[in-house]
């Protein structure tokens, strides 16, 4: 998925992680969703969620990047969601972001 593997060059950019397995590890980026059409109807899209996050540039950095491929591909919908708990504990909403 281009949007996962876009947040993971950002995260090892960043310093937050050191690779892709080092990311999947840290369990900090998860991706799922494919997009679904019948005739005109389209449903589904991309689900991006990042976990451990409380860091608003990061958050934006993301984002504007999710933007600019969006901008290119212009389908499917894409949601960041971004926690700032860890993966698998009670779910603390940190942003929510939406490209349709």
């Amino acid at each position: 998925m281009q949007y996962h593997a876009l947040a993971t060059t950002i995260l090892i950019r960043r310093g937050i992680c050191t690779d892709p397995q080092d990311c999947q590890r840290k369990q900090l980026l998860f991706a799922e969703g494919g997009e679904f059409s019948l005739g005109f109807m389209a449903w589904g899209g991309a689900y991006i969620t990042l976990y451990r996050t409380n860091t608003d540039a990061l958050v934006q950095e993301i984002a504007a990047a999710f933007r600019d491929l969006h901008t290119k591909l212009k389908r499917p919908k894409v949601v960041l969601t971004v926690y700032s708990s860890a993966h698998g504990e009670s779910k603390v909403k940190f942003r929510e972001v939406e490209f349709a």
